[in-house]
């Protein structure tokens, strides 16, 4: 019998690229680019990046303006947070957000993964007059872990309440660069930009921007997942499911193998997954985020399962076939 094709399920640590982005990165890859450059070329890479500026606005829905090109997440979190004194942030961040501000005052989450709003509320109360202008609430829309969407326009209710604004960069905006150099990205963050990085930023941003309809049947396909392993394993543990979260993520624990054994076994079913965000080279350890959600024991026995553009229902299906069968 022929060996099944390997099953790919680990898109929040890393996407596949869509045909879209490589077109796009093809195309940047010819001519000599530095956008910073007052001649021909230089002019073509500044057009190339200021559409994928606007491609990426669009999905954002912000104004193109606003965004300022990094080397990737971890950097722009430092960037971010690295402007203010104060750092309230909650327990399920993500490690470059928890590194970045390790003295951070912390909000407890509940046990489905959401922020404890009572507790910021007091957290927030707490404040003197004098430290509330350097305060920056810093909470993540969606956990990479568990998917579970946080409860953003209360948190943004009651920050605004008590004095406290959100980062937001808009031109002209004081803004010191962790990095120091030709002051590209209005001196907000220096560096010659990556054009081609750039360019399949913007295509993979409008490809994505077309293909909404597809993530929200994914959330389907999860659910039914989850349903099967739910009513023929009687030992099977589901995260945030009483939550609101990303249709494309399921955070999943069974029995008492651990995570590192669970991922050993799917791969050698042919189905990559990941134990939780996929951050250091190799490293498998309990996961904070579960800890903070009070998970116990099973924070160490959990699987992230994470589809992508490239996922399909038959894939869910074929998963939960291996889950049911390890």
């Amino acid at each position: 019998m022929a060996r099944q094709p390997q099953l790919y399920l680990d898109n929040n640590a890393t996407t596949p690229l869509r045909p879209d982005a490589v077109s796009a990165m093809q195309l940047a890859m010819g001519p000599p680019s530095n956008p910073s450059s007052v001649h021909g070329y230089g002019r073509a890479a500044r057009m190339i990046v200021e559409e994928a500026r606007a491609e990426i606005a669009m999905l954002a829905g912000c104004r193109g303006a606003d965004l300022v090109f990094t080397s990737g997440g971890t950097e722009a979190n430092n960037l971010a947070l690295s402007m203010f004194d104060t750092i309230i942030t909650s327990a399920v961040e993500h490690d470059s957000v928890m590194q970045a501000a390790s003295d951070a005052k912390r909000i407890p989450v509940d046990s489905e993964g959401r922020v404890d709003l009572a507790a910021l509320g007091e957290m927030l109360d707490s404040l003197d007059d004098a430290a509330r202008p350097r305060t920056l609430v810093s909470v993540m829309t969606a956990n990479n872990e568990t998917g579970v969407i946080q409860p953003v326009d209360e948190i943004v209710a009651l920050a605004k309440s008590a004095g406290v604004g959100a980062l937001l960069v808009r031109p002209g905006r004081a803004m010191t660069s962790l990095l120091r150099g030709g002051g590209q990205e209005q001196g907000r963050r220096s560096g010659t930009e990556n054009v081609i990085g750039i360019a399949g930023f913007g295509g993979a941003a409008k490809a994505a921007f077309d293909d909404i309809a597809h993530y929200r049947a994914m959330a389907g396909w999860r659910d039914g997942l989850e349903a099967r392993l739910a009513s023929q394993r009687n030992d099977a543990v589901l995260f945030g499911a009483g939550a609101d979260r990303l249709g494309n993520t399921s955070c999943l624990a069974i029995g008492e193998r651990s995570s590192e054994t669970m991922v050993m076994a799917l791969d050698l079913a042919g189905v990559a997954v990941s134990a939780g965000a996929a951050c250091s080279s190799g490293k498998v350890y309990e996961s904070h985020v579960l800890k903070a959600m009070k998970a116990g024991v099973h924070a160490g026995r959990a699987i992230r399962i994470s589809g992508g553009w490239n996922s399909g229902e038959a894939d869910f299906e074929r998963l939960a076939e291996v889950l049911v069968a390890l």
